[in-house]
């Protein structure tokens, strides 16, 4: 069920758990509003978490992060 989430200036943190470590989130999205009115939605590369990035697909209609294990 998807969940909505409204963009302010004050960047907004949503945290993301995978299937590898129940004790903390396996990576995080943030969203807001910049100086200029553009919408920012920032996808967390970690470096030494569960699912490391590996590299983004990019079509049309959307943007998909792959992350591997």
């Amino acid at each position: 069920m998807a969940k909505t989430i409204r963009a302010y200036r004050k960047p907004k943190k949503i945290w993301i758990t995978g299937q590898k470590d129940p004790r903390g989130p396996d990576n995080s999205v943030t969203v807001w509003i910049d100086e200029q009115g553009n919408l920012r939605i920032m996808l967390e590369k970690p470096a030494l978490r569960c699912y490391q990035f590996s590299h983004i697909e990019e079509t049309a209609s959307h943007i998909t992060v792959i992350q591997n294990k």
